[in-house]
């Protein structure tokens, strides 16, 4: 649970955004389309593993 990085970034047409670690929730505005890409590279063979943040389990009834 690596919280150190406490920001928010606002993204706009053609932007590439870095997240080295942690949570990063994703939002957009209703009515717009987002498009998200996740890239994970390295040489330590990682893996995608969804974590839920704990302090918003309830949302997904957990």
């Amino acid at each position: 649970d690596d919280r150190s990085i406490d920001f928010t970034c606002t993204v706009r047409q053609d932007d590439t955004t870095l997240i080295p670690r942690g949570y990063h929730p994703v939002i957009n505005a209703p009515g717009y389309i987002m498009y998200y890409l996740w890239i994970m590279a390295g040489r330590n063979h990682r893996k995608f593993l969804s974590v839920p943040d704990p302090d918003h389990k309830w949302m997904l009834g957990q």
